[in-house]
C-alpha cells in the first residue's frame, strides 16, 4: 500500500458534487462514502485499487493505492485529473467581476467544481444513459451496468470496481443490455461505443484537449449520440471549461432568470467567458436544482 498527498488551491469543494451525482454507496464505478472516493484505475493493463480521502478545508487530498510504487506518478496525475485539483476558482470569480448577479451565485458555491471522467469511452456511455431520464434513475442504471459487467478487486477487505471493459460490453446483445433498464436505442448505442473503443476508434484525452471540434464530429456520428451528450462528454474531460451543454434543461432554466430565452442567446452570451463558460453553466444549473 502506498500514500501520497496532493495539495489543492483553496477554495476547493468537490464533495458536494460527488455526493450529488452518486447513487448512495453504489459503484459508477467510483464509490463515494463520506469524504472518501474509491475505484479501480486502469494503468498499463493493470487495475489498481485507489482511494482518495478528501480534506477540503485543509486543502489536500490523501491518495492511497495498492500496487507497485512505479505507478506513483500516474496515480497522482489521474486522481488530480478526476478530482479537478487544477481549477483555480478565484480566477473564475475574477472573470465574473463585471456581472454582479452571476458573481453572487458563483460565491454561493465558492470553490465547487465538477469531477472529471477518466476517458471518452466511459464518459460517453454515462452520457447516453443519462439522456431524457432523471439523474437518479440514470445513476442507478449505471451502477447496475458496473456491478454486472465491471471488473472488481478487494483490497484491505474493501471492494473496488472498474467501468466495464469495452471487450465485454461490445459482445453483449441489445436485449441483454435492456435488462438493465435501458431503451433499445441506448443499448444499441452503448454496444456501438464499446466496439469503437475496442477498435481504437474513439478519441483519446489528448485528442479531446487539442482537437475538441474534430472530436465532436467523430462522436456525433455515433448512433444515438447527439449534441447534448457530446458537449457533456467533452465538458467532463477537458481541463478548461470552454465547452459545455448549453442546451441542457437546467442550464437553460438558470439563464432564463437573466432574460436569455433560448439556447442560441445563451451561447452568444457565454462566448464572452472563454475558458470559464462551462463552469458558469454548471453553477447556474445547480442553482436551479437548489
Amino acid at each position: 500500500m502506498h500514500r501520497e498527498i496532493i495539495r489543492v488551491n483553496k477554495p476547493y469543494r468537490i464533495l458536494e458534487h460527488l455526493h450529488r451525482f452518486s447513487p448512495g454507496k453504489k459503484p459508477i464505478p467510483c464509490v463515494i462514502d463520506g469524504n472518501t472516493f474509491r475505484r479501480l484505475i486502469p494503468i498499463h493493463g493493470e487495475y489498481l485499487p485507489v482511494m482518495a480521502i478528501i480534506h477540503e478545508k485543509d486543502g489536500y487530498i490523501e491518495v492511497i493505492w495498492h500496487g507497485d510504487d512505479e505507478f506513483r506518478g500516474n496515480v497522482s496525475r489521474i486522481m488530480g485529473h478526476i478530482l479537478s485539483v487544477d481549477v483555480n476558482y478565484n480566477h473564475f470569480l475574477q472573470a465574473l467581476e463585471d456581472y454582479p448577479a452571476l458573481l453572487k451565485i458563483a460565491k454561493k458555491y465558492e470553490g465547487l467544481r465538477p469531477a472529471r471522467n477518466l476517458n471518452v469511452y466511459e464518459t460517453l456511455i454515462k452520457g447516453v444513459i443519462q439522456q431524457r431520464i432523471a439523474m437518479r434513475v440514470a445513476l442507478n442504471i449505471t451502477a447496475k451496468l458496473v456491478e454486472t459487467y465491471g471488473t472488481t478487486r478487494n483490497a484491505d477487505t474493501i471492494k473496488y470496481y472498474s467501468f466495464p471493459p469495452a471487450e465485454i460490453l461490445s459482445k453483449i446483445s441489445v436485449d441483454k443490455m435492456r435488462e438493465l433498464g435501458l431503451t433499445g436505442m441506448k443499448a444499441k448505442s452503448i454496444v456501438e461505443i464499446a466496439k469503437m473503443e475496442e477498435n481504437g476508434e474513439l478519441p483519446s484525452l489528448d485528442d479531446v484537449e487539442k482537437n475538441p471540434e474534430e472530436c465532436m464530429e467523430t462522436l456525433l456520428s455515433i448512433y444515438g449520440v447527439g449534441r447534448w451528450t457530446v458537449e457533456l462528454t467533452l465538458a467532463t474531460l477537458r481541463h478548461d471549461f470552454s465547452i459545455g451543454p448549453a442546451g441542457d434543461l437546467n442550464v437553460m432554466k438558470g439563464f432564463k432568470r437573466f432574460g436569455l430565452r433560448n439556447e442560441n442567446e445563451i451561447r452568444r452570451f457565454l462566448s464572452r467567458f472563454g475558458e470559464w463558460k462551462g463552469l458558469l453553466m454548471y453553477i447556474l444549473a445547480l442553482n436551479v436544482e437548489g
